[in-house]
C-alpha cells in the first residue's frame, strides 16, 4: 500500500503522474488549505486518464464536510482520496497505520495519544471470515465493509431481509445536526457524504431512489434558532442553507406554511434496495429464516446455532436493531438498549401530492410519490 500526502491541492496531472509510479492500493491524503471546495481542474490538453479522474472527483466531491476528515473511496479502481480539514491535518497520521510519504513539506503532526482504532495490532492476521445476525442496514453495512475488505461473510436473519425498520417503504438521508462542533456533528456529517456517495456508487440507476433534495422546515421557535445558525455556516452552504418560506414553497412546489433548511443533496430511499444491493457481494452469503437460537465461543472461533444448521467463523456481530435487547447471548441482552418507535404510513398519490418535489421533513416527513403511492413517517417516543 502507498500512502502519499500533500499540504495544499495537487494538479490532476500531478496525481496522474503518482498512478504511473505506484502500485496499487493507493491512497491520497490533501490537506485542504481553507474551508472552501477545492478544485481539481483538468490541464490544457488532459490525457485520457486525467478526465476520468477529474470527473470521477467531480461526481463523488458533493457532500464535502469540513467537520472531520472526508474519505473518497474507489474514486478509481483501488485508489481512495482524503480530504482533510485544514484543522485536522496535524493528526492526519492517526488515520494511516504506516508513515504518509509526503509529496510537500509536511504537516507538523500533534503529539497525541492515537486513538486504538487507528492502532493496528502487530502481527494479527486478518480474519477470515465473520458472521453477522441481521440483515438489515446495519447489519448490511457491516457485511459490505467486511467484504470488500476480503473477509468471508454469513448473514443470518430471523425473517427475510430488511426486516424491521429497515423495511421502511420510503426513507430520508439528510442529517438533522447541531450548530456547535460537537462530536455528534462530526459523525453525521461523514456518516452523511459516506452514504450519499454509497447510494450513488450501489445504486447508480436511481430507480429506488431520488428528489430534489429535502426541506427540514422551521415548525418551532427551537428548531428556526438551530436552523438559522446552521444557515450562517457559509463553508457548508453547498451542504445545507436557509431558505425563507417563498423559496421553500418554490422547492416543494406548494405552500408548506414556514421557512426552514434546505438540503440540496439530501434524497428520499427505499431502504429495502440499498440493503439488497449492500448484500450483493461474492463473500457475502445470506441465510433468511435462520433465527439465531444459541451462540458459544471455543476460544479461537463463534458457532452459531440456528434453525438451519450451525455456522462457525472467528468473529460474530450482532446488528439485531430492536431485537438486540433478545439475543440469545447473555452479555448482548444486558445492555443498555433503548428503543425509538416510529410509525409509518403508504397513501395512493393525489393530484395534489404528485406536486411535491422534494421531500418534507419537521416534526415527521412525507417524500415525493413513488411508484404511485406517498410515503409517511413520524417518530414515537
Amino acid at each position: 500500500m502507498n500512502y502519499l500526502a500533500w499540504n495544499g491541492i495537487p494538479s490532476l496531472t500531478e496525481l496522474v503522474r503518482t498512478l504511473e509510479s505506484h502500485a496499487k492500493p493507493l491512497y491520497w491524503a490533501v490537506c485542504l488549505p481553507a474551508r472552501e471546495m477545492p478544485l481539481f481542474r483538468p490541464s490544457e490538453n488532459p490525457c485520457a486518464l486525467e478526465q476520468t479522474l477529474a470527473g470521477a472527483i467531480a461526481r463523488k466531491i458533493g457532500c464535502l464536510q469540513f467537520n472531520a476528515v472526508n474519505v473518497l473511496a474507489n474514486v478509481l479502481p483501488d485508489v481512495h482520496l482524503w480530504l482533510v480539514p485544514s484543522e485536522h491535518a496535524a493528526d492526519i497520521q492517526t488515520h494511516f497505520p504506516h508513515a504518509l510519504q509526503w509529496q510537500t513539506a509536511p504537516v507538523t503532526q500533534r503529539e497525541t495519544a492515537v486513538k486504538p482504532w487507528f492502532s493496528p495490532i502487530e502481527n494479527q492476521a486478518k480474519p477470515t471470515g465473520a458472521i453477522v445476525i441481521g440483515a438489515g442496514i446495519a447489519g448490511a453495512a457491516t457485511a459490505r465493509e467486511l467484504a470488500e475488505h476480503g473477509v468471508r461473510v454469513t448473514v443470518l436473519e430471523a425473517k427475510h431481509i430488511a426486516n424491521g425498520g429497515s423495511g421502511n417503504r420510503q426513507g430520508l438521508l439528510y442529517a438533522k445536526i447541531s450548530p456547535h462542533p460537537t462530536e455528534q456533528t462530526e459523525l453525521l456529517l461523514a456518516g452523511y457524504g459516506y452514504t450519499r456517495r454509497l447510494l450513488a456508487d450501489l445504486l447508480p440507476e436511481q430507480h429506488a431512489w431520488g428528489g430534489d433534495g429535502v426541506l427540514h422546515v422551521n415548525f418551532n421557535e427551537a428548531e428556526r434558532k438551530r436552523n438559522q445558525a446552521l444557515g450562517l455556516q457559509r463553508h457548508h452552504a453547498h451542504l445545507y442553507r436557509s431558505v425563507s418560506q417563498q423559496e421553500a414553497e418554490e422547492l416543494a412546489g406548494m405552500d408548506v406554511g414556514s421557512d426552514g433548511l434546505y438540503w440540496p443533496h439530501g434524497v428520499w430511499l427505499n431502504p429495502p434496495a440499498l440493503v439488497r444491493a449492500l448484500l450483493e457481494h461474492p463473500l457475502i452469503d445470506v441465510h433468511e429464516h435462520a433465527p439465531l437460537l444459541s451462540a458459544e465461543f471455543d476460544g479461537t472461533a463463534w458457532t452459531a446455532h440456528t434453525t438451519q444448521g450451525n455456522f462457525t467463523a472467528q468473529h460474530l456481530i450482532y446488528c439485531m436493531g430492536a431485537h438486540s435487547p433478545n439475543a440469545p447471548e447473555r452479555n448482548v441482552s444486558k445492555l443498555p438498549f433503548r428503543q425509538i418507535r416510529g410509525q409509518t404510513g403508504v397513501a395512493k398519490a393525489s393530484a395534489f401530492s404528485a406536486r411535491l418535489r422534494c421531500a418534507l421533513s419537521g416534526e415527521c416527513y412525507v417524500s415525493p410519490s413513488w411508484q404511485g403511492n406517498t410515503a409517511t413517517a413520524r417518530r414515537l417516543f
